[in-house]
């Protein structure tokens, strides 16, 4: 008997390859109730496109808190004292005049120039990381690369401790899984109070360390909240925020990146040359690349919003109040919007993909993180001589159970 499209949603399968099921939708059901998840799905380019910039019926502002009413009254209890810094206002969880004033203070920080200037500090750090594993001839590349690099680049930019990067990679997993569904459960729930305590605690001792009146995000913000702009919620929660993203699409990016092209033998080929090159920061052919291997993977999967008001799409009537997941990796393998895009087209132009989302919400750190593979991907090739798969892992990959797409490990080789 063929699976219900809910029934798709909610298997190991999905977990494996979400694509024939996000195929499906897009072609069975393109704006879908999934009622163990409690939550609307919408999976083709053009509506997810179209309604993301919407903010005003589509919004940001308010969109966990479902999530929390969710949870029993008895969770919802356990998890009180950190409801505050969950729910302060950050840019992913505003809307304007709100989101427009963070937008306007912490773009600055954010700039192509801005990255490029730090580049050699991200580089150091990538090297930093393959002088540990570089003599073994082995390695997990989630473990020893993907996961740390991002996480150590995020925490130098926001001025907490490098070396305790594993913290702040925990505070992603918590906070993805937590939002993963409509539904979280009381572990999940659980697991984000530890995470927002332990984050809280680890930002302000780094507020006070910093000197407001030197340039970068957690000095931005640390004016922001001596001028009476914003509270100490909202200062905790978005640098919170930004150590998260800027971890978690990155170390997606690395790991299942490197996954598909070690899976097309001329595509491995192509970036390893590229990779190599003494111009590979500035190279045009691979800054191409990186775009495709973006919408090819998507790394955060989908994206909450919460309905400010009753819409009507497709023939289906969304409440106000109900929460929705744009599928932003369907939207990025739509055959409506992109041709053979089941296929990784390394100079696919244009390509206006969805991995950073679209409209006011569309990634402030879209810099830093197409700065950053071009980064790792040159430490790996250039470092790394014969970098290779282990074959026999191929078939028994487990991935991450949340919005990110991520294996949760990847052996690889190379002569020492």
């Amino acid at each position: 008997m063929d699976r219900t499209l809910d029934e798709e949603l909610t298997s190991a399968d999905f977990l494996r390859d979400p694509y024939p099921t996000y195929r499906r939708l897009r072609e069975e059901s393109p704006i879908h109730w999934v009622e163990p998840w409690h939550v609307w799905v919408i999976s083709r380019y053009h509506d997810i496109w179209g309604n993301l910039h919407n903010w005003k019926v589509f919004g940001s502002e308010g969109r966990t808190l479902p999530l929390l009413r969710s949870l029993s009254v008895e969770v919802r209890q356990e998890i009180d004292d950190i409801y505050d810094v969950y729910t302060g206002s950050a840019l992913l969880n505003a809307d304007p005049p709100t989101h427009s004033q963070l937008r306007t203070l912490l773009t600055p920080a954010f700039t192509k120039q801005r990255m490029l200037d730090r580049a050699p500090r991200f580089e150091q750090l990538a090297d930093m990381l393959i002088d540990r594993v570089a003599a073994g001839g082995e390695m997990d590349l989630i473990r020893d690369f993907a996961d740390p690099f991002p996480a150590m680049v995020a925490a130098d930019i926001l001025g907490l401790p490098v070396e305790e990067w594993h913290r702040y990679a925990e505070w992603g997993v918590a906070m993805t899984r937590f939002v993963s569904t409509g539904k979280p459960t009381g572990e999940q729930a659980r697991r984000l109070r530890a995470a927002m305590i332990d984050a809280r605690q680890c930002i302000l001792d780094a507020v006070d360390r910093q000197d407001s009146s030197e340039p970068g995000v957690t000095q931005l913000l640390k004016q922001a909240w001596e001028r009476g702009e914003i509270t100490e919620h909202d200062m905790v929660r978005n640098i919170i925020s930004m150590a998260v993203a800027g971890h978690e699409s990155t170390a997606g990016l690395i790991g299942a990146g490197l996954l598909e092209l070690w899976r097309r033998p001329d595509a491995w080929r192509r970036i390893s040359e590229l990779a190599r090159a003494d111009d590979a920061l500035s190279s045009e052919p691979l800054e191409i690349a990186v775009e495709e291997l973006l919408r090819f993977i998507t790394p955060f999967q989908r994206y909450l919003r919460i309905i400010g008001q009753d819409v009507e799409l497709h023939g289906c009537n969304l409440r106000k109040g109900d929460c929705v997941l744009f599928l932003l990796a369907s939207g990025d393998r739509d055959e409506r919007q992109f041709e053979n895009p089941d296929e990784l087209v390394l100079h696919r132009q244009p390509n206006k993909h969805l991995a950073f989302g679209h409209g006011i919400h569309f990634c402030i750190g879209a810099p830093l993180s197409r700065l950053e593979i071009p980064i790792a991907f040159a430490a790996l090739f250039r470092r790394l001589r014969n970098i290779r798969l282990d074959e026999r892992q191929m078939e028994h990959i487990e991935w991450r159970k949340d919005v990110v797409r991520c294996p949760t490990s990847l052996k690889v080789y190379f002569d020492a």
